[in-house]
């Protein structure tokens, strides 16, 4: 009896430990499932499924855009993945949204991609990610950020007053340059452009790069290389200065701890060794892009003083910012290495804003502003102009080529059917060579056939013509 329960519960601990081992673990989700799939990146089983499990994790938006995600995804075909020979829907949706917003960015046609049908991937693709990497995929980001949403929020700070742009009345020289504090929003990026690499590329590569990490760490960093290209993001860790080359390790021209083998791994397109970049950009990094984009950094900006970076906090209209944005020599090339960053702040206001106010200004440009709005609101309205007159630009350009492609559909109908009728006119040509040949052929037989032989000369019956004017006798 004591042997049998023994066996029993050696029986028992067995199926537990089995049972443990059966059970697959969360799998990896947000930064450091990226993290994972950038490390092993590679033509390989194991970085598809990561790329599959990312899809997963933040929806469309990781296969909206040409990139490694988005490379490693279309090689789930033909059997890999768990796929057959045909896309599945939603891999047929999100290759199709891309191809329509490329040739719409490019002017090649009007048509407005749809970004519906590709949130998630299949199941059966999801099911084989998790079975490769022998884990089970957790909540999604949208369900984590709501599940974060839905916890009690703090009570909410009394808003201190909102003071108004320009001063009601003339005031000294010495305190023209400087506004008094206001609450509002000191950021020039709306939040959906703080969530989008784009709105930062499109002021700078470098400074997007610096901005992209301060916002959301080192891990980030490569998903803003992958955009940028490495050409411009290795200047980020360049060991120069405006003032000459210096030694690696050393703040460079944009406050960045120069690296000499990060650069070099970014320059040979090589694995780079983001350990030895920090966790976030150094203080004068951020006092740089704060110059550019504003206060939009979280805690790495927001214990800087406006007055002390040369800026001025308040709540401006529109055609205030604009004139600030205008002022003669803000954008200039050899402008101080402390006013650089405004020619930034400067384009960005006037070229993506110009219809809004904005949270703070230049203090160079502030007394320029107040005398000239009008020329702000000139100069906004010529902006908007251009932009408009682009717009139309490429919608004519896509019209124009639908245009050329008509034309020259029509044109190659023309020669069609005019090497048509040339095969026609040549086949009949031969087709009456051979009929003359054939009746020719046919005569010949026909006459062959119906000549009678001519009696021979002696009229003799034993007798015949051999054909050449003599006779053949039997009696001969």
């Amino acid at each position: 009896m004591g042997r049998f329960r023994k066996l029993a519960a050696c029986a028992a601990i067995a199926a537990g430990s089995l049972a443990l081992s059966a059970t697959a673990e969360t799998c990896l989700s947000g930064d450091a499932l990226y993290a994972a799939f950038e490390k092993d990146y590679s033509s390989s089983n194991d970085t598809r499924a990561r790329a599959i499990l990312y899809w997963q994790d933040t929806g469309a938006s990781a296969v909206d855009h040409l990139g490694k995600i988005y490379t490693s995804l279309s090689e789930c075909r033909k059997g890999l993945c768990a796929t057959g020979d045909d896309d599945y829907p939603e891999m047929a949706a999100y290759k199709q949204y891309y191809t329509d917003s490329f040739k719409l960015e490019k002017g090649y046609s009007d048509k407005q991609p749809v970004y519906a049908g590709f949130d998630a991937p299949p199941p059966v693709m999801l099911k084989w990610a998790e079975n490769r990497l022998s884990c089970t995929a957790g909540p999604t980001l949208a369900e984590r950020e709501a599940a974060a949403a839905a916890k009690p929020a703090p009570a909410p700070v009394p808003a201190p007053q909102i003071m108004t742009a320009a001063p009601p009345a003339p005031q000294p020289a010495a305190q023209q340059s400087i506004a008094p504090p206001a609450p509002v929003s000191a950021c020039s990026l709306s939040p959906e452009e703080l969530e989008d690499r784009h709105a930062f590329v499109r002021i700078d590569e470098k400074y997007a790069v610096i901005a992209w990490w301060a916002l959301h760490g080192r891990d980030a960093i490569p998903e803003m290389v992958e955009q940028v290209g490495e050409t411009e993001a290795r200047e980020v860790w360049t060991n120069w200065t405006v003032k000459g080359k210096i030694k690696s390790g050393q703040p460079n021209r944009y406050g960045v701890k120069s690296d000499a083998k990060v650069y070099k791994a970014l320059k040979k397109y090589k694995k780079v060794p983001w350990e030895r970049v920090d966790m976030y950009p150094s203080r004068d990094a951020v006092i740089m892009i704060t110059k550019a984009f504003g206060d939009c950094f979280g805690e790495r900006s927001a214990d800087l003083d406006f007055e002390d970076l040369g800026l001025v906090r308040g709540e401006f209209a529109a055609d205030f910012c604009n004139a600030a944005a205008v002022m003669p020599g803000i954008d200039h090339w050899n402008a101080p290495d402390e006013h650089k960053p405004f020619r930034y702040w400067a384009e960005n206001q006037l070229k993506h804003h110009n219809t809004e106010g904005c949270g703070f200004v230049p203090e160079i440009a502030y007394n320029w502003a107040q005398e000239n709005e009008v020329t702000g609101a000139e100069a906004a309205k010529e902006v908007r102009r251009a932009a408009q007159e682009e717009i139309w630009r490429r919608k004519a350009d896509a019209v124009a080529k639908r245009g050329w492609e008509k034309d020259y559909q029509a044109a190659k109908a023309r020669q069609q059917v005019y090497i048509d009728q040339e095969r026609a006119q040549q086949a009949a040509k031969e087709q009456a060579r051979k009929d003359a040949a054939d009746a020719a052929y046919n005569q010949m037989i026909t006459d062959s056939q119906n000549r009678v032989p001519p009696p021979p000369k002696s009229n003799r019956r034993d007798c015949y013509d051999q054909g050449d004017g003599t006779e053949l006798c039997f009696t001969d």
